[in-house]
């Protein structure tokens, strides 16, 4: 037995035109009604609004509905208003600047400059039917690429390096908002995860990764991609694979070549491919099959019951097109109440007034920074936490418990608790 206890529809605007090769002294603006499309048009590039008067730069599928679409954003963290304009300029620059009553800030800019420090501006740009946005100089050199920095997307054929210095893939911070999400990311590991790909909670805590360690082939110059049927491959520097994943490409037709890899709002990386008969993206392949498994899923002081998670599998270890949580996944301990993303402790809890603890069995957290104490009673366990005002909660495992060492375990946790996951059925 483990018991853990306490101290007592987004709306977007876009824009359409036609693809070509830009050259030189060509602009865009929110206004203009007009992007830049691929040779084909089957991407986009221009001005989308997801909020009134508030624009960003991105790239996205032509023919999606534009509230799905977006595979890319330059200025995330930053929106912009009507008076911006996106410019290849005169001298071969690509900028978004932003011009309030005659004062001209630049907002984003893509760089050129080389490993050998030189800056080698481009003199043409195009957005390729990959949805690769490139920017080439006279002898048509690529000098600047979007794939080389991708946001929270990776599209077939886009390599993701670990050499890359851009090499990471962050959500956005929610459906209606392309801002960095503080909280989740993918990665390429160093140390002792040399050359894996990871998913970070907060830049710190990992909960997932692969391939498993042990594999010897993983080298420093290791690069992730996914191919256009959903399939993602690991290679080493020589070019072996030394992982691929496990997807379901029976589930969607050969023809349908609109897919891409997604690391979502709710932290999790899944291959989607879009269905044309129910008009959404349909999920392929997820690294975590169970939403309880990823880091912080209920949010500070939370418990997400695993056993009520609808994300369940199909044949192979496919998931089936479950979306959302059922609301009985995130639930609160017993006296803290639901405030938004959290659950909020009693307001009359404090560390004048410890005289009791709230007990509840059978979850604990996961991840969560804790000090560990062995060979103590659930009496004395109590008690430590009870006289530490720095103590959040505390977690007790008897001997016959898998969750204990040899002797019965204590835990005492002195931060934010993010992980709360239960197993008993309700």
């Amino acid at each position: 037995m483990i018991v853990v206890y306490w101290p007592a529809l987004i709306h977007v605007d876009i824009l359409m035109s036609h693809g070509a090769v830009i050259y030189r002294s060509t602009e865009l603006t929110p206004s203009s009604n007009s992007v830049w499309t691929s040779p084909i048009g089957a991407f986009s590039m221009g001005f989308f609004s997801l909020l009134p008067n508030t624009y960003y730069v991105g790239i996205w599928y032509s023919s999606l509905p534009s509230n799905q679409s977006i595979v890319w954003t330059a200025n995330r963290n930053r929106s912009v208003g009507m008076n911006s304009i996106l410019r290849f300029t005169h001298d071969g620059r690509l900028e978004l600047i932003s011009n309030n009553s005659g004062s001209v800030i630049t907002i984003w800019a893509a760089s050129t400059l080389l490993f050998e420090g030189i800056d080698s501006n481009a003199s043409q740009a195009e957005l390729l039917d990959t949805g690769n946005f490139v920017l080439r100089d006279t002898t048509s050199r690529v000098v600047w690429q979007s794939f080389d920095h991708p946001t929270d997307t990776l599209l077939p054929t886009q390599n993701f390096t670990f050499l890359h210095n851009s090499s990471s893939l962050v959500p956005w911070i929610a459906a209606n908002d392309p801002s960095l999400s503080p909280k989740y990311s993918l990665v390429f590991g160093s140390g002792g995860s040399l050359g894996r790909i990871r998913l970070l909670f907060q830049d710190t805590f990992e909960y997932w990764s692969e391939p498993p360690p042990g594999i010897d082939d993983v080298l420093f110059n290791t690069s992730f991609t996914m191919d256009s049927m959903g399939t993602l491959s690991l290679y080493n520097g020589n070019g072996k694979q030394i992982w691929v994943n496990v997807s379901c490409n029976e589930s969607a037709p050969a023809t349908n070549s609109m897919r891409k890899l997604q690391l979502g709002v709710d932290g999790n990386l899944q291959v989607l491919t879009w269905s044309t008969a129910s008009k959404t993206w349909k999920p392929l392949w997820k690294a975590l099959y169970f939403q309880c498994d990823v880091f912080d899923t209920c949010g500070e002081n939370s418990i997400c019951n695993k056993n009520q998670d609808t994300n369940q599998l199909l044949g192979g270890g496919c998931p089936l097109p479950v979306s959302q949580l059922d609301q009985n996944v995130c639930t609160c301990p017993e006296s803290f109440t639901r405030n938004g993303s959290k659950c909020d402790p009693p307001p009359s809890l404090n560390c004048s007034n410890y005289t009791s603890v709230m007990n509840q069995t059978s979850f604990g957290f996961p991840g969560s920074t804790k000090e560990d104490f062995s060979s103590l009673s659930f009496e004395e366990c109590e008690e430590k936490c009870l006289h530490d005002c720095n103590c959040t909660a505390g977690s007790y495992a008897n001997s016959s418990s898998s969750y204990a060492n040899s002797s019965s375990s204590c835990w005492l946790f002195r931060t934010a608790l993010h992980n709360g996951v239960g197993s008993d059925r309700k």
